[in-house]
This record gives structure tokens, sequence and C-alpha cells, in this order.
């Protein structure tokens, strides 16, 4: 269900997940089932664990993939390459994102109807900027996409609030243990998450993990749990 909708893109509901192993072996499922509806599935990550995670998610459940590595890969033939070798889903650090968008490949790219992207995100960032400027730059796309993200119950940023309440509402919208759930009400919730441990962050550095991400730039938080 969607979450909300622009002229440019359609934001799904969270994907919430028990834990990473059940979370990257839906992902992996996901990207099968939407190919033949997109263009193409970019695989968006915050931390290079993740990346290293994923890809080896990604080899156990044969989903063929690319790394892009470089900002204009994106609008290179490189592109349309994928294509040819049926290789539809590729793997984007956020970090990119940034030098994407200023560049004048994406100034003067021209509008495609028929063109699609689905953007799946494989984890919020602790506090929302990241998660922002990705919503801002596929709004600025000019091509419809469609943008979802995934989150686990056993990653950094859920941990301290993952209580028996939380657990309940969950059960009661009729979550299945093994599979994900999704509600306007949990996303929301994570919202407050994240602005709740910007309130903690004295900083932003950046590190190759979330866990890393609380040691380094919320040690208040390290004693509720969040590691």
């Amino acid at each position: 269900m969607a979450l909300f909708k622009t002229n440019k893109y359609t934001r799904f509901e969270d994907k919430i997940w028990l834990n990473k192993a059940l979370k990257y072996k839906g992902i992996s499922e996901e990207i099968k089932q939407v190919l033949n509806k997109f263009s193409l599935v970019l695989v968006v990550v915050h931390f290079k664990d993740t990346l290293h995670e994923l890809q080896k998610a990604f080899n156990e459940n044969r989903v063929y993939y690319r790394v892009l590595s470089n900002s204009w890969e994106i609008f290179a033939p490189i592109i349309q390459e994928l294509s040819n070798e049926n290789i539809r889903a590729v793997i984007l650090m956020s970090q990119l994102l940034p030098d994407i968008k200023m560049s004048n490949d994406f100034k003067v790219v021209k509008p495609e109807k028929k063109k699609e992207y689905y953007f799946l995100i494989t984890e919020h960032y602790p506090i929302d900027e990241k998660d922002n400027l990705t919503m801002s730059f596929v709004n600025e796309l000019p091509f419809k996409s469609s943008l979802c993200f995934h989150v686990s119950l056993d990653e950094p940023l859920m941990k301290s609030y993952v209580n028996a309440d939380f657990i309940k509402l969950m059960k009661n919208l009729g979550w299945d243990e093994d599979k994900n759930i999704s509600h306007p009400m949990l996303t929301r919730s994570i919202e407050k998450i994240q602005k709740s441990v910007k309130g903690y962050a004295t900083g932003d550095q950046k590190v190759n993990s979330m866990e890393d991400w609380f040691r380094y730039n919320c040690p208040g938080l390290i004693d509720k749990n969040y590691t």
C-alpha cells in the first residue's frame, strides 16, 4: 500500500522484518517480483557493512546485480549494458546521490514516459537527513519512480524501541514473524525514532556500519542497548 504519492514518485509504507536474515531474503525475492514492472531496481545502502551483507545474500539467492561505484554510471551506457545482460538490479551507496544530483547528466537528462525506476532502500539512516536526501533525489528524477524502505528489528536504530508494546502493536496489525509487516503507524513510529536519535547525536561521523555510527555519534545511547 502506498504511503503517499506525488506526480513524480510513489512511496510505499516501510516493510519491517524480524531480523536481517529475513529482510535480506525478502529483499531478494521482492527484486525478482518487481523486475517485470520496472525498468531498473536501484538498491540503496548507507553503510559498507550493509553492502557486503547484501552482496552475500544476493549471491545466495541468485539475484543478478551490479554495484555502481561512480556517480556517472547511472546515466552512462553501462545502464543499457545491464539491460542487455539481463541485469536490472544495481546497488548504490547513498553517499553518491549528491554527486549524481549535481552532475550535468542529471540536469539535462530527458523525461522518458516508459521508464520507471524502483528504489529499494535497505535501511533507514539513524537520523533522517540521508533518507530525506534519497527521497528528494527520487522526486527530482525526470521519470516515474517508486520507493520503499526496509528495516529489521535487530538493527541498532530499532533495538531500544522494540518493547513488548511495540511487538503487541505489530501482532495486532496482523504480523507474521516470518514475513514483513507494513502500516502507516509503524512508518510514523520509525520517523519519531529518528528524531529521538537526532536529539542524542553529537555529530554524523562517517563509519562502515550502523553499530559504529551509534558508537561514535551517539555515545549517550550506548547504555540504552542500541548496540
